[in-house]
């Protein structure tokens, strides 16, 4: 008997959505970014930025924007709304209920808003009816540390 071919898996693929380390020099950051990009189906890239002032981090996001951009993924600016259109972003992760919801109508329905920082369920869901485009859970601290 003739075997059946498998039917497709209707799902998509995972893809990635990468975290950078708090980002001072674009440049040098930005050949270990493109190899990581090459080497993954990568959604989504959220861009930490180091403490410095705004013409130096606005340089760094127009810098790494379109390695991201250019690879299909988008490119997400951590906490710096004001970065976000100026940079050519696609939006920004915000953490937080009071940070999201400040920075709201500055984003929708142009730019990506996340939500991340939130502690339980409900607060995900409240993010979720508020409009955010995805939520997270687990993300690092300003100094790297995960949650455990």
């Amino acid at each position: 008997m003739p075997s059946r071919p498998k039917p497709a898996d209707p799902r998509p693929a995972p893809r990635l959505y990468l975290v950078t380390p708090p980002i001072a020099e674009a440049p040098a950051f930005a050949a270990q970014l493109a190899a990581a990009m090459a080497a993954a189906d990568v959604a989504a890239v959220l861009l930490r930025l180091a403490e410095a002032d705004a013409r130096t981090q606005s340089k760094c996001a127009k810098t790494i924007c379109p390695i991201v951009q250019e690879r299909g993924a988008a490119l997400l600016i951590d906490g710096h709304v004001d970065l976000v259109a100026r940079a050519g972003a696609d939006g920004a992760h915000l953490t937080g209920m009071a940070a999201f919801e400040e920075a709201l109508e500055r984003l929708k329905p142009e730019r990506i808003a996340g939500c991340g920082g939130l502690l339980t369920r409900h607060d995900a869901m409240l993010a979720a009816e508020r409009g955010a485009d995805y939520v997270m859970f687990g993300e690092p601290d300003p100094a790297g540390a995960r949650p455990r």
